[in-house]
């Protein structure tokens, strides 16, 4: 029997952290916690399917403590908990990489469904193996020079076998390139395996990628394999390889395992003290990914890409996205893809946009002065309804209208 999805609560409220437990005790196994700090350990120690944090705590605020989860576990799925009059420090963690917020009030069917989207999708993946994922990764999306240049380097690439070193900022595809290297090679029938360096304390990480004995005695004495050793014959990929500790690089640059390594950073190793002679023999071949602000005309394509055709995009909608810089890369653009797939039903239209595109420098000269302010009106007024239940007499009274300007403001 499949063990629960865990859930972590964090919340310096004793009744929103009793409100989260009794909506998913049923299904999830929930782990509570009042503050940041606790929250860190948590993430520390444990294994969570899916964070929700609360912005404003004291002590370790939210976006703090959802940096120092990214740090301990940058693939952790975190969900922003907010007020209606702290939604764009939410707009901010989702730029940290918080994967959606949630504001306060909240309803059991929105938790339950958002709870179950995200843990039922990541276990999927998960469920499919790095060599699934491999086989059915999708060609790179966009038509720029740059896309068309990293194209022609996976196609000369990928059959030569060469280990590959990738350069990009955060949230580029490098994990997406590696595959399709991985893919079009002679290895693809075997393993694609994964590590970021940035997930792992210095204490864990030499076992994880060399393996390690574990027993009191010899009769005991168990191997737990690294991620070479289970790569073998395959590709690995290895994420912010700068953070390789020094020991390490050492052992790595012995190592002599049938194994094709590429790895990603999105620094410059030669200006750094990282071992020379391993960056040689890491960067057989070499390719980097611009920023998508360097290459505006990838984000459409892309955005397209990651809500599959399930959503209609709207003329108007897609120049914003394009014009949009998007600070975060594709992560973002990825994020932002399964946030309007949570708050859009056939059609993305500008209203349901984030205030921080439409505020964006390039989109301030294109759109109307009573476009952005009747749609921040719009989505003021909904939060303020949002966090009165419903309440059109309190929220009336709490926005300063008459009950019949309030009935227009929603028409």
């Amino acid at each position: 029997m499949q063990e629960k999805p865990s859930v972590l609560i964090v919340d310096d409220e004793l009744s929103i952290r009793e409100s989260f437990n009794l909506i998913l005790q049923d299904k999830y196994c929930v782990t509570l916690a009042a503050t940041g700090e606790t929250a860190a350990a948590e993430v520390a120690s444990n294994k969570f399917d899916l964070v929700y944090l609360d912005i404003r705590m004291p002590g370790m605020n939210g976006l703090e403590t959802l940096k120092k989860i990214r740090k301990l576990n940058p693939s952790q799925e975190v969900i922003m908990v907010t007020a209606v009059n702290d939604v764009q420090s939410a707009s901010e963690a989702i730029n940290i990489g918080a994967r959606d917020y949630v504001v306060k009030p909240f309803d059991v069917e929105q938790i339950l469904s958002i709870t179950d989207r995200v843990i039922r999708g990541n276990r999927l993946l998960k469920e499919s193996g790095r060599p699934g994922f491999v086989k059915n990764i999708p060609q790179l999306p966009g038509n720029s020079l740059a896309a068309s240049n990293i194209k022609e380097f996976i196609h000369n690439e990928g059959p030569k076998g060469l280990n590959v070193l990738i350069t990009g900022e955060e949230g580029t595809e490098k994990e997406w390139v590696a595959g399709l290297l991985h893919k079009n090679s002679a290895r693809s029938s075997f393993v694609f395996e994964v590590i970021d360096i940035a997930q792992f304390p210095s204490y864990e990480l030499e076992g994880a990628i060399f393996g390690k004995s574990q027993g009191e005695s010899i009769s005991l004495l168990k191997h737990k394999a690294g991620c070479l050793e289970r790569a073998e014959g395959g590709t690995i990929f290895a994420d912010n390889i700068h953070l390789l500790p020094v020991e390490i690089q050492a052992r790595l640059l012995e190592y002599s395992g049938d194994v094709r390594i590429i790895s990603a950073t999105p620094i410059n190793l030669s200006q750094t003290t990282f071992n020379i002679r391993l960056i040689e023999k890491l960067s057989q071949a070499k390719t980097h990914i611009p920023s998508l602000r360097e290459r505006a005309e990838d984000a459409v394509p892309i955005f397209l890409h990651f809500i599959g055709g399930t959503l209609e995009v709207t003329p108007r909608v897609a120049d914003i996205v394009g014009a949009y810089p998007w600070p975060g890369n594709v992560e973002e653009l990825s994020a932002f893809a399964d946030q309007m797939g949570f708050v859009c039903q056939e059609k993305v239209n500008v209203e349901d946009l984030p205030f921080k595109l439409l505020t964006a420098e390039q989109n301030m000269t294109t759109l109307s002065f009573e476009d952005l302010w009747e749609d921040f009106e719009k989505k003021y007024v909904s939060m303020v309804l949002s966090e009165t239940r419903q309440d059109k007499k309190a929220a009336a009274r709490i926005l300063g209208l008459g009950e019949n300007v309030l009935e227009s403001k929603l028409s």
